[in-house]
């Protein structure tokens, strides 16, 4: 951005990426000389329709005029002054560093390719994947999430006299404070990772060794339970009554927080489905053969053309475009 003068495409560019995440806005605040360079992006931005679309948007909010602007801001005049101090504001808001969130019945949506962070009203953080949505409510007892779609990563804050718990259709996962990650893909079929800490993973299709080591008699009839530790997974899947936990490296599952993701031993069909959630344009498989393909590899996921350049050269593939689809066929 510093190197001439960047073309409007490169401004655009520049924009969509600060947007893309809110780790992108923090590692830019922390090595670029950020009045300057916002100084310079903005020359020719029309601040009042910026600011006209975004309190149409329905995922903004106005948090209004700071009480106390900073000294930095109020020491420029004129147009760069007024772009300074709205860009600003318009960064935080956009990518929704932090939200204070107090229980509410309506549910948190995040879009297509859109992550969002939340900090509740009791410290913990919430991370919400793309095409993500859960709902935050409180009681005397407990704290509780519902997730109602989608994927997230929680980082509770300790709290004895009232646990934490994570519905996910028929998989709950109870803490006091730790960090872990949920992905539920149906209403009976979710993972669940520990990062940190310890929970417990109680769904009505654990049975067997597993859940009845962890389950005890005054519990009979309820769904068992399964207790998991730092850098353990458990897969829970309709019609398997013994769920294995698995090991896996701890920031395997927040990874998607950095826009990447780790695929081992995984069939293409696994792969696309991952790749599908991140993307309006959707891929498809072709044959059934290549969709049991098994692939390793890390990519990242809002590029669809990474994947399918690798399978193109790897496997040989051809791709054509169906409507709103890429099918990858031999």
């Amino acid at each position: 951005m510093r190197d001439g003068d960047p073309s409007l495409a490169d401004r655009a560019r520049f924009v969509d990426w600060l947007r893309a995440s809110p780790e992108n806005v923090a590692e830019y605040l922390e090595l670029a000389e950020l009045w300057e360079d916002l100084g310079s992006v903005g020359r020719d931005a029309d601040v009042p329709q910026m600011l006209a679309e975004a309190r149409n948007a329905d995922n903004i909010v106005d948090l209004g005029p700071p009480r106390h602007p900073p000294s930095r801001v109020t020491q420029r005049s004129g147009k760069a002054g007024a772009w300074l101090a709205a860009a600003a504001c318009a960064l935080i808001v956009a990518t929704s560093v932090l939200i204070l969130l107090q229980p509410q019945d309506e549910p948190i949506t995040t879009t297509v390719g859109e992550l969002r962070s939340i900090t509740l009203a009791d410290g913990s953080i919430i991370v919400l994947n793309t095409r993500t949505s859960i709902r935050y409510g409180l009681d005397g007892s407990a704290r509780r999430v519902e997730l109602i779609d989608g994927e997230a990563l929680f980082d509770v804050g300790r709290d004895e006299s009232r646990p934490f718990i994570v519905t996910a259709g028929a998989t709950e996962v109870r803490v006091l404070g730790t960090s872990f990650n949920v992905y539920k893909k149906s209403d009976v079929e979710a993972t669940v990772t520990v990062l940190e800490g310890r929970v417990a993973v109680r769904a009505p299709g654990l049975t067997g060794a597993l859940a009845v080591a962890a389950t005890d008699d005054s519990r009979a009839g309820e769904p068992a339970e399964v207790e998991l530790t730092e850098g353990q997974q458990i897969h829970i899947r309709p019609n398997e009554p013994v769920v294995p936990v698995k090991q896996v490296p701890a920031d395997r599952a927040a990874e998607w927080t950095a826009r990447r993701i780790t695929f081992e031993n995984t069939a293409l069909r696994d792969v696309v489905a991952q790749f599908n959630r991140y993307s309006a344009s959707q891929l498809r498989v072709d044959d059934p053969e290549l969709a049991a393909l098994k692939l390793n590899g890390v990519f990242e996921p809002h590029s669809q053309e990474d994947l399918l350049e690798y399978l193109r050269q790897a496997e040989a593939v051809r791709v054509h475009r169906a409507g709103n689809e890429r099918v990858i066929s031999r």
